[in-house]
């Protein structure tokens, strides 16, 4: 019976605490309560002495209790269905909801209107009147209840919006802003480096707490974290997707595919609000960054146009998203090859780039004829970043019965992620006139330099992903 009873007890004191963090959070999240900095110091350090540091004491009973022991307390937890997995996962729960109370605390949402209205202006005072935690004061006792957290799974969410916040701030307190050394925005966002980071954050998401969709707070949870991602993105000017690596941009997208997963109002929100500039226009640049890279690197634009299209109304948006791309990506050509000279880049008055040109040339006349060519194995130059024009119709194993037709303005990315951010230019000058045979484009990449091209033509992203499988099923 005393194993029965710590049992009950510990669920009910565990379940109480869960419905008072609920409470917290719905009080910060409705906006009928801001966030002083000495509370939210109070609150910060008392999460972290207790469920964000260990298994809070109920929890610990709980796990006890479920422990093996005699037979009568096995058989007292299994009755109450107290195993030791159930209470971590109310553990869990506690864990994710003192993350996502402080977060909200944190009132992120606030900061950026004042980032897009111009800043706050003003004194001191007045900052603190138009959000409690962007006066000096506020900004330095909350850096110094933060300071010694751990850069860990557990803490690494709060301390991501805390760095995002300090990132914003000074925009938000005005031009002539500046912060107290204490609230350092780069060693702030030095502690998120990594799993801290946005693997912080994705760890959360994968929490139970938050797959239980059908639950009207889960879907106002993860609003506020999704709007604590999207001003992460635009604080520490995340994106353009080319300058990420594979992992990071996978990350990006697998905490985008958690936050969204069957919520369609939050989808409803992304596409209501895409074409604005304010919370959702830092998903809005990711998903134009994959489209930029399609199909050549296909996975990107579809993971992201599957999560934000729950409920019927999203899908047929990313459903005519797709359909309507107004670039197509290929791979660049390797250098030296003769597809490589039907591609030509651009100098900066739009007409071609004398010296690729030439240097082009005198490549190919001494290839093979010069011993010492041969025995330095000389090579060619390569296609720089920046904007570029098809000489001839290029054909493609990633556009399956169509081609680039000549002509056609571009751009080359560079495979580093530092693409030049030009635009399509006009022509210019007599030297466009190619040959018109069509040339085919290989899967390949090629040296250092040049990652792929984006080609400003229009493409139907569904026919194009049919075609494309089809081919791929025909080679087994």
């Amino acid at each position: 019976r005393g194993a029965r009873a710590i049992s009950a007890w510990s669920k009910q004191a565990l379940e109480e605490t869960i419905v008072m963090l609920e409470c917290a959070f719905l009080v910060y999240f409705d906006g009928n309560a801001s966030c002083d900095a000495k509370r939210f110091a109070e609150m910060a350090t008392a999460f972290r002495r207790g469920a964000l540091a260990r298994a809070p004491s109920a929890g610990a009973e709980l796990v006890r209790s479920a422990a093996p022991g005699s037979s009568d307390s096995r058989q007292d937890a299994k009755d109450d269905g107290m195993t030791e997995a159930h209470a971590r996962a109310f553990t869990d729960t506690l864990r994710a909801l003192c993350a996502v109370v402080l977060v909200a605390a944190l009132d992120l949402e606030s900061v950026v209107e004042l980032v897009r209205g111009g800043g706050g202006g003003g004194s001191s005072s007045d900052l603190g009147a138009t959000h409690p935690l962007l006066s000096e004061g506020a900004l330095r006792d909350v850096s110094t209840a933060l300071k010694d957290w751990p850069s860990d799974a557990s803490h690494g969410p709060l301390l991501l919006a805390w760095a995002t916040l300090l990132a914003l701030a000074p925009s938000a307190r005005g031009e002539e802003s500046t912060l107290p050394d204490e609230a350092d925005p780069s060693r702030a966002a030095s502690r998120v480096a990594g799993e801290a980071g946005y693997g912080a954050l994705l760890s959360l998401l994968r929490l139970e707490q938050f797959r239980r969709s059908e639950e009207v707070i889960v879907e106002l949870q993860k609003s506020v974290l999704k709007n604590m991602f999207t001003c992460s993105l635009a604080a520490f000017d995340a994106l353009p997707v080319h300058k990420l690596a594979e992992k990071e941009l996978t990350t990006l997208i697998d905490v985008l595919t958690e936050l969204t997963s069957e919520q369609p109002g939050l989808c409803a929100q992304f596409w209501g609000g895409a074409t604005a500039d304010g919370l959702e226009a830092p998903l809005m640049s990711l998903l134009v960054g994959c489209r930029e890279r399609h199909p050549v690197d296909a996975a990107p634009l579809l993971r992201v146009l599957f999560a934000l299209a729950e409920g019927p109304e999203s899908a047929e948006k990313a459903l005519r998203f797709l359909t309507n791309l107004p670039t197509v990506a290929l791979p660049a050509p390797p250098p030296g090859t003769e597809l490589a000279r039907a591609i030509v880049p651009l100098g900066e008055d739009g007409n071609p780039a004398v010296e690729w040109m030439d240097a082009t040339t005198r490549w190919e006349d001494e290839r093979g004829q010069s011993e010492e060519w041969r025995r330095n194995d000389a090579q060619p130059p390569s296609l720089p970043p920046g904007p570029v024009y098809a000489a001839a119709a290029l054909a493609s194993t990633y556009l399956p019965g169509a081609c680039i037709p000549q002509g056609t303005p571009g751009v080359a990315m560079a495979r580093d992620g530092s693409s030049t951010s030009a635009t399509a230019v006009g022509y210019g000058g007599d030297d466009r006139d190619g040959d018109e045979a069509m040339t085919t484009t290989a899967p390949s990449l090629n040296g250092p330099g040049v990652d792929i091209i984006r080609w400003h033509t229009r493409a139907d992203g569904v026919r194009v992903l049919i075609a494309r499988v089809c081919v791929l099923s025909t080679m087994g």
